[in-house]
């Protein structure tokens, strides 16, 4: 079984490559499964109606034995670094494994807006215990340079304004097909709209398809059907200061930690 970890800082278009990778035959997703256990054991803040939808038997313990006796030819876990706790960095990203590191502007993730409410994603962050934007950037960081001295694979880093364009997200994709030893093929780029539900082949808790239903943050990625030619967002952090300065410190915190995963990206 070939193990493939997609990485992701939040907004950095991981569940649309998700989306394409599951096109490949043989391949299962489990989806943000650890970033679920996470929520409900590190954050206070969640709901009553949240921990109803979530099994008590759903521990850290009982998904890695999951991902560990799963059956399938190519699995695929989409993750935060963040919910991934270290002793277990040798199981999940083993030395066979391909890890794929999607990063973006810290500045362009605080200043996303959510489909249903149009409120920024920074807000999101900061109203919960979930992590701060220099933290996650650090653990994702630390991650590289883990799998760069113990995986065989090196890491794959990848801005997201790669996936931004159907020209650089085939490139991506070409790039991860190499990485695993599956022949490329132009219907990976492509797939069927699945409206405001997950694709239904794929392993979501149960929690997370309601917290969809409610922010809608991943409506946009399951009711595609390809990758788009989209124009990156221009963001001044000079309106940012007006507007929210604590915004604009934490994203200056996060800064220097995205500059330095970038020495890391291929493309």
């Amino acid at each position: 079984m070939v193990h493939i970890n997609i990485w992701s800082t939040p907004r950095a278009r991981s569940s649309v490559l998700t989306r394409c990778l599951s096109n490949i035959p043989g391949s299962k997703v489990q989806f943000e499964k650890f970033c679920w256990v996470y929520k409900l054991t590190q954050n206070p803040e969640v709901t009553a109606v949240e921990r109803g939808y979530i099994d008590p038997n759903y521990t850290y313990e009982n998904v890695v034995k999951e991902m560990q006796e799963s059956e399938c030819e190519f699995q695929i876990i989409k993750e935060a670094v963040l919910a991934i706790r270290p002793e277990t960095y040798p199981i999940i990203m083993n030395k066979d494994s391909v890890n794929i590191f999607l990063v973006r502007d810290p500045a362009l993730l605080s200043t996303s807006k959510l489909p249903v409410d149009g409120s920024a994603y920074f807000d999101l962050v900061t109203a919960g215990s979930w992590f701060t934007l220099a933290g996650a950037y650090q653990l994702q960081l630390d991650a590289i340079r883990f799998v760069e001295q113990n995986c065989d694979k090196p890491p794959l880093v990848v801005p997201g304004y790669r996936l931004s364009t159907k020209k650089g997200a085939e490139q991506v994709v070409r790039e991860i097909c190499a990485l695993i030893g599956v022949e490329f093929k132009e219907e990976f780029l492509s797939w069927k709209s699945y409206g405001d539900s997950f694709d239904p082949t794929w392993d979501v808790p149960e929690a997370a398809k309601q917290d969809a239903k409610i922010k809608g943050l991943f409506n946009r990625a399951n009711n595609s059907t390809g990758f788009e030619d989209d124009v990156e967002r221009k963001v001044s952090r000079d309106q940012i200061a007006k507007e929210n300065p604590v915004m604009l410190q934490c994203i200056r915190e996060a800064d220097p930690i995205f500059q330095q995963m970038l020495k890391y990206a291929k493309f």
